[in-house]
């Protein structure tokens, strides 16, 4: 995944690695699909998640809730911290860690 023009302002980055959380996703399915293993994928987006995300989406959210004038921003904000959480746990039981 990469930014498709950079010259457009700073790059969404909690946008980015959620479409690169995503892409891991896909290729786990995919590993599945041909009988093979998922555990690589699995343990790449558990690691991602807790060394990238979950290191700064809890701010972000508060952030979100507290500033958005937008009823949606403001829900969003108030869902991701939580599935992340939910998700960290989930990957951390499948990936076997």
């Amino acid at each position: 995944i990469e930014a498709a023009d950079r010259r457009q302002g700073p790059a969404d980055h909690i946008g980015l690695e959620c479409g690169f959380m995503a892409v891991l996703t896909g290729r786990s399915l995919r590993a599945l699909e041909k009988g093979e293993s998922a555990a690589p994928f699995l343990k790449a987006q558990s690691r991602f998640l807790d060394e990238h995300l979950l290191t700064y989406s809890e701010q972000f959210s508060e952030l979100l809730v507290k500033n958005s004038q937008s009823g949606l921003y403001q829900g969003i904000g108030g869902f991701l911290q939580g599935f992340l959480k939910a998700d960290s746990r989930l990957l951390g039981e499948l990936a076997g860690e």
